[in-house]
């Protein structure tokens, strides 16, 4: 017999195997059955049973301390910043493609050119390096090394 709660965060913690934002990704699972019909407790049951591929789990009864609002807000800001995140490097790779094309076309440029040319092209990698270091980090520190 486990609380909701636990339940929920058995759910995250399972998405984190395969997605970069858990939480999100619980989250739009619950919206899509509250959308068909399911209380939120009802939902993260069913995902559970779907998720672990139980046919019965047994939940405590009782209020639910904590508010699914504040839990909301947080993936909210998770995927905000994910979506900041992914168009900073968008941005980028456009930067060093043009860049990597302009010494590419024309090799004759100025030295004050090839340098910002250079910079250009090496930006991404920095970027993506950064970007993984930061997941990296995140399981490291969640313990899913």
């Amino acid at each position: 017999m486990k609380r909701l709660s636990e339940l929920y965060e058995e759910l995250v913690e399972h998405y984190a195997k395969f997605c970069t934002m858990p939480g999100v990704r619980v989250e739009v699972e619950i919206l899509r059955l509250q959308e068909r019909g399911y209380s939120r407790e009802e939902a993260i049951v069913e995902l559970y049973k779907r998720a672990f591929g139980v046919s019965e789990v047994e939940v405590m009864s009782g209020a639910e301390p904590g508010r699914p609002e504040a839990r909301a807000i947080v993936y909210r800001r998770e995927e905000s910043a994910s979506v900041v995140a992914h168009m900073a490097l968008r941005a980028s790779v456009l930067l060093g493609a043009w860049a990597l094309s302009l010494l590419v076309i024309s090799p004759s440029i100025e030295e004050s050119w090839r340098t910002v040319a250079l910079l250009g092209g090496a930006s991404p990698a920095a970027l993506w390096a950064a970007f993984f270091a930061l997941r990296a980090s995140k399981r490291l520190k969640a313990g899913r090394g």
